[in-house]
């Protein structure tokens, strides 16, 4: 075998592995299949056909020769049967070698798949070497962490922790960092595992913080809020990165809630009643343990707010202050009942129907918190005959001092269709009292029916006065027919200093009502109806005496005149009094003796003002001296001076109330 024979099939048998082979069936007439097939098949085995002489040539390309590295060249006839056999289809026939086709690799979309693999992955590797393993080398604020945690619960009154945290979570140094806390106003602070760095406990100092540097804290305090209510803690973190020049915050909140009211409050009354008919209202108050856990308020407080025209008859306890109508406990009991007889005599307006209000307080050292309040409409159905009590022609609550005179009418009238049998009228007159002796000067009343009276000790510092009136006294009470109307009129003074110590009385309210007693037709039941109840504040006896001596001096009329300012019932504050001058006159500013506060004479409006800061009820006088002088008088000219005109602050009724003395005449 020739070196040649041996190279070349060892190459072509190389080729054989990268090569593909596509074979396609042509049809042809059976001679001319059997034909072709023939001459497929020896041009693909390169056979040599009888009496031909086989040389030792170089094959084709696209034929085969087998070898045996043992025996050499294998026969033709083996290799052909084995080839036919291989190319045969399943009805013996060969392919059309005139259609072989020679297929080439997808080189080209492997690379380039395989290139894009390669570069992906270097971008992911890139990525994390950048992103991840490398430490970061710009500032983020996301990478300063804040929060402030605590309870989302609370109740009222009980010590809360809230817990402050801080970190810097980066790689560049924090300067200048400081935390500020805005606490809710109800919010009372009382300590911090870490000390503040000012008085009002909420601003901590940091300083520097390094990099991943963190830190926590906890604050102790008390919220004391309405039952119900949120309230908010804001964190606020300043700092300034190592690397800027500028201020950055951060901000962060927490919200508690205060839980329900340490007690609660059921309200029995009836859904509907008729104007001035007596009811009886009950208010239990029961304690809630569960929400009894914080600090304990040091007084409790019930009060009435009723809307709508309505009287306390009497209560059970009795009210702690019937001015403001509210009750003070120190402490409730586990269930508490309050008792109430009242009476509504006219709704607050005509769009709205008259309810009774009541709320529930706490009242801390600080402040005043509502627990809860409860509200109830009561229907005020129209009734038939009419009760109204008149003091000093108003229906309305007034103000009166000592010494003044209460004219009192009772008005019962009859809008209905039936007629009112054995009418009763009683008018009570409540007022202070001191060693059982009422303020009101009962020896002066002026009664033209001449009633039946009698007095009723209250309290201490209260006592009550009653008028009947029946058909003895008045016989259009025997029956009050349709259309009909009836009207008592009486007065009685109020006691003054000369009668009196009222220094010694202790209350300043009093209040006047009457209630009728009367039966219908063919019943023998007996039934009520109660007026509006006018109420009355009694201020200070405060009052101004004018005095003034006159004398001729040199030709010139001069005036000598004294104002005595005299109060003893309660004490005062913020007085002022002032008069207007008139005429041709001089005010002579050396002739003034001020035995308190300040004067003040206006020249250009001739108005003389005395103000005075305060008047203890001890200090029962106050003088005030000046004189002016008449330099011509005008003969149209009647008075001197106007009514002197002030008013003053009653300490203890909190009001201020008016003040009128004499003019001074020319004669």
């Amino acid at each position: 075998m020739s070196h040649l024979e041996e190279e070349t099939p060892k190459k072509e048998e190389a080729e054989i592995h990268h090569e593909s082979h596509i074979f396609v069936k042509k049809i042809l007439p059976d001679s001319e299949e059997k034909k072709d097939i023939e001459s497929s098949a020896a041009d693909v085995l390169d056979t040599e056909k009888p009496g031909e002489k086989k040389d030792s040539v170089i094959p084709r390309r696209g034929h085969k020769k087998y070898f045996s590295k043992t025996k050499g060249i294998n026969s033709q006839k083996t290799v052909g049967e084995e080839l036919a056999a291989i190319y045969e289809d399943e009805n013996g026939n060969l392919p059309d070698m005139k259609t072989f086709v020679r297929g080439k690799k997808k080189r080209k979309v492997r690379a380039f798949v395989f290139l894009a693999f390669s570069l992906l992955f270097l971008i992911g590797v890139s990525w994390l070497g950048f992103a991840v393993l490398q430490p970061r080398s710009q500032f983020s604020e996301q990478d300063i962490v804040i929060s402030i945690s605590g309870p989302e619960e609370a109740a009222i009154g009980q010590e809360l922790n809230y817990r402050v945290r801080y970190r810097n979570a980066q790689n560049f140094a924090l300067k200048q960092a400081g935390l500020d806390i805005k606490y809710p106003e109800q919010f009372r602070f009382v300590s911090s595992t870490k000390p503040a760095s000012n008085e009002d406990n909420s601003h901590w100092d940091l300083g520097f913080l390094g990099p991943q540097e963190s830190g926590y804290f906890d604050i102790r305090g008390v919220l004391i809020g309405d039952a119900g209510s949120n309230h908010s803690f804001r964190l606020f973190f300043n700092y300034q990165p190592e690397n800027f020049s500028s201020t950055f915050q951060k901000v962060e909140t927490a919200e508690t809630k205060l839980a329900g009211a340490p007690y609660t409050l059921a309200l029995k009354a009836p859904s509907e009643t008729h104007a001035g008919a007596e009811e009886i209202y009950e208010v239990v108050l029961e304690s809630v343990p569960e929400f009894l856990t914080g600090q304990k308020p040091d007084k409790i407080v019930l009060r009435l707010e009723p809307e709508g025209e309505f009287s306390i008859l009497s209560a059970e306890p009795e009210l702690a202050d019937k001015t403001k109508q509210e009750w003070i406990f120190s402490e409730l009991k586990a269930a508490q009942s309050i008792s109430i007889k009242g009476v509504f005599t006219a709704t607050g307006s005509e769009e709205a129907a008259p309810a009774l209000r009541f709320s529930l307080s706490g009242l801390y050292p600080d402040r005043e918190v509502l627990y809860l309040s409860e509200r109830r409409e009561i229907k005020l159905n129209d009734l038939d005959i009419l009760l109204r009590t008149i003091v000093n022609g108003s229906a309305e609550d007034l103000d009166t001092q000592p010494g003044d005179f209460l004219n009192v009418s009772i008005i019962l009238e009859n809008s209905g269709t039936i007629t009112f049998e054995e009418l009763k009228l009683r008018t009570m007159f409540e007022g202070p009292s001191f060693n059982k002796s009422s303020i009101y000067a009962w020896q002066s009343l002026e009664d033209p029916l001449d009633g039946d009276i009698v007095g009723e000790q209250t309290s201490e510092e209260l006592r009550r006065g009653y008028i009947s009136w029946s058909k003895k006294h008045q016989p259009e009470l025997a029956q009050l027919s349709p259309g009909e109307k009836i009207t008592i009129d009486v007065r009685l003074p109020v006691r003054d200093s000369e009668q009196i110590d009222l220094g010694a009385f202790l209350s300043y309210v009093g209040s006047i009502s009457t209630q009728l007693a009367y039966s219908k037709p063919d019943s023998d039941e007996v039934e009520t109806l109660s007026s509006n109840t006018v109420g009355l504040s009694f201020h200070s006896d405060t009052r101004v005496e004018v005095r003034d001596e006159k004398e001729q001096k040199n030709g010139v009329e001069k005036h000598n005149i004294t104002w005595l300012l005299k109060n003893s019932f309660h004490d005062l504050k913020d007085i002022e009094l002032s008069t207007d001058l008139y005429g041709d006159l001089s005010f002579d500013e050396s002739s003034v003796s001020i035995p308190a506060g300040k004067i003040e004479y206006k020249a250009e409006d001739k108005k003389l003002i005395w103000r005075i800061d305060s008047m203890p009820r001890s200090l029962d006088v106050l003088a005030l001296e000046f004189s002016i002088s008449l330099n011509k008088r005008n003969p149209t000219q009647s008075n001197l001076t106007s009514h002197v005109r002030g008013q003053a602050l009653d300490i203890q009724t909190g009001r201020s109330f008016i003040v009128v003395g004499d003019e001074i005449l020319l004669e």
